[in-house]
């Protein structure tokens, strides 16, 4: 795979460099947003955002750390159990992330039980008392609160319009939660609950080792609780009943067997409610659906092809129904690691956060900004790799396109017309090269096609 670098200014030019030679870094079109799973924390991101920073910028101040389990047994309620302390127990300022294009979340953490001055105790696994869960192992439906948090924080600080979001494990059921709870007609999470297409505000979706089917596997790893109101979320079916798993497929409040926590699925102090689950007894849900502008790419692992990767059975790590859905929308990847080593597993995230090899789905680029990009292999082992990137210009001008390339595959690059017409187009010819457009105001499209196997 091969970097890209894209710097756009109006009435200027615009460079490319594709290399993974160049020590500069620049911005990803969108922000990534990282979301762990079960028992863990943000740190098992390290290896994937320690080789993603090597193209793209990093802010020390990337995380953001939230209890889950504040209150335990005073209530189920998420207003009340879910904090996010600005201060940690030394008084170091936490929590007020700064401009990046890597984020991560972490639930891993606990606060020092003071409503007055609440503080945060980072990467500490206690619970409010006896039979509680632990932040980490906490209600999905409490995670895709927290979500919401933070991708209107990263909008805010960064001036994006979008973001990107990468699961592992549970933290894909955090990511559908997020873009697909309604309650009484209106998207509980979005940032903009009234803009029923774009109010997700985002771009791409990418899971791996994720029970999108659910998982009735106990693996036996120190500090699962399994009796964590995570691991209830994450049932296809309850054991001791045989009835379905609440949230995943819907069913009572009460049809949660008394061997967990709590039965309170949908996290609001009430335990008589009926649950509409993320796949509603199918394998896509209609009455709360996944948005269909959106790319998403499931990540599937079948480790020493034993048709799981020891957590999540290779059936449930993604949604279809004869084909995999959203369908039009989704693509699969396939891995060989087990449900621990996924997350370090660079080279398959990277392939599922490549550009779109459509216009339809182009990611935006604003002037004045160096992007990065990567020129990756495809399904199907292909790879030939075409990337969109999408250009508004407001008042005309002159864009240069210059590309800088050396031994890094790149073979075409082109402007594009609204329409998709190609108004410009080169065949790279040497180290440099580049194009100049004088466009009228409007959008427009930047291809870039190149071979990872150069």
């Amino acid at each position: 795979m091969k970097k890209i670098f894209l710097i756009a200014y109006i009435f200027a030019y615009i460079i490319l460099t594709f290399n993974t030679s160049y020590s500069q870094v620049g911005d990803s079109p969108y922000p990534v947003i990282f979301v762990h799973g079960l028992n863990s924390d943000d740190r098992t991101w390290s290896a994937t955002l320690t080789q993603l920073s090597t193209s793209w910028n990093l802010s020390s101040n990337h995380t953001l750390s939230a209890v889950l389990n504040a209150r335990g047994g005073d209530t189920t309620n998420y207003i009340q159990d879910v904090i996010v302390p600005l201060l940690d127990t030394n008084g170091n300022i936490v929590n007020r992330i700064t401009s990046s294009s890597i984020y991560s979340v972490n639930f891993g953490n606990f606060w020092n039980r003071n409503p007055a001055d609440p503080r945060i105790l980072i990467y500490n696994n206690n619970t409010p008392g006896s039979s509680q869960s632990p932040s980490n192992q906490s209600a999905i439906y409490k995670q895709g609160y927290v979500l919401k948090m933070l991708i209107d924080s990263v909008l805010r600080v960064t001036g994006a319009s979008k973001v990107i979001l990468a699961g592992h494990s549970m933290g894909g059921l955090a990511i559908r939660e997020y873009l697909q709870r309604m309650e009484n007609g209106i998207h509980k999470w979005w940032i903009d609950p009234n803009d029923n297409i774009n109010g997700h505000k985002v771009a791409k979706v990418v899971t791996i080792g994720t029970p999108h089917l659910g998982t009735d596997v106990s693996i036996q790893i120190g500090g699962i609780d399994f009796k964590s109101e995570a691991i209830r979320d994450m049932r296809n079916s309850f054991t001791s009943n045989g009835s379905d798993g609440a949230f995943l497929f819907g069913n009572f409040e009460q049809s949660v067997p008394v061997s967990y926590y709590n039965k309170d699925v949908n996290c609001n102090g009430i335990i008589n409610d009926t649950i509409t689950g993320l796949d509603s007894n199918s394998e896509y849900n209609s009455l709360m659906p996944l948005p269909g502008n959106i790319q998403y790419t499931w990540i599937m692992s079948n480790y020493l092809n034993l048709g799981t990767d020891l957590a999540v059975p290779l059936s449930s790590q993604a949604l279809y129904d004869s084909v995999f859905v959203p369908f039009g929308v989704t693509d699969t990847l396939m891995t060989n690691k087990n449900h621990i080593q996924e997350t370090g597993d660079t080279r398959s995230m990277i392939r599922a956060l490549d550009e779109p090899d459509n216009k339809t789905f182009a990611f935006d680029i604003s002037f004045n900004k160096l992007y990065a990009g990567f020129i990756t292999l495809q399904s199907n082992a292909r790879t030939s790799d075409s990337d969109f990137y999408k250009v508004k210009t407001l008042t005309g001008g002159k864009i240069n396109l210059t590309l800088k390339s050396l031994n890094a595959g790149v073979g075409n690059f082109s402007i594009l017309s609204d329409s998709g017409s190609v108004l410009v187009t080169k065949n790279i010819a040497g180290s440099q090269d580049s194009v100049a457009l004088f466009p009228v105001t409007g959008n427009y499209y930047i291809r870039i096609i190149g071979s990872s196997a150069l």
